[in-house]
């Protein structure tokens, strides 16, 4: 029997794993630029829109950091906007992630047969 050694596991599985990034990476790149958004860019699937009707890039986060010298303030907006943006795009990735498991193909062939099942 041949048993692979873990530096062969190792490299296999970073294979599988850059291999899977890839293609969702390029799949999503597909997507959007075939989608009817605004913007064909590379994070058009995540800009999902709010109960409000207002898409996820249109809410921002202003601070003011008061003068050039004041480092602490300035570094503290700084940081602020980045988080905001971070929540942003966390929440745009969570909602993409619901409306890819609602798209799943898988889901649509399942869902016939158990519907039947629960009828019965």
């Amino acid at each position: 029997m041949i048993r692979p050694e873990g530096a062969t596991l190792r490299s296999a599985g970073l294979v599988v794993l850059f291999t899977g990034v890839f293609l969702v990476v390029n799949s999503q790149v597909v997507y959007a630029a075939s989608s009817n958004s605004d913007s064909g860019d590379l994070l058009a699937p995540l800009n999902i829109t709010s109960s409000e009707g207002v898409a996820i890039n249109g809410y921002e986060l202003n601070a003011q950091g008061g003068s050039i010298v004041s480092f602490k303030t300035q570094s503290l907006a700084f940081v602020l906007s980045g988080l905001f943006t971070l929540i942003r795009l966390l929440v745009g990735l969570a909602g993409w992630a619901v409306e890819v498991a609602f798209r799943f193909p898988l889901l649509k062939i399942l869902t016939s047969p158990a519907q039947k099942v629960a009828d019965a």
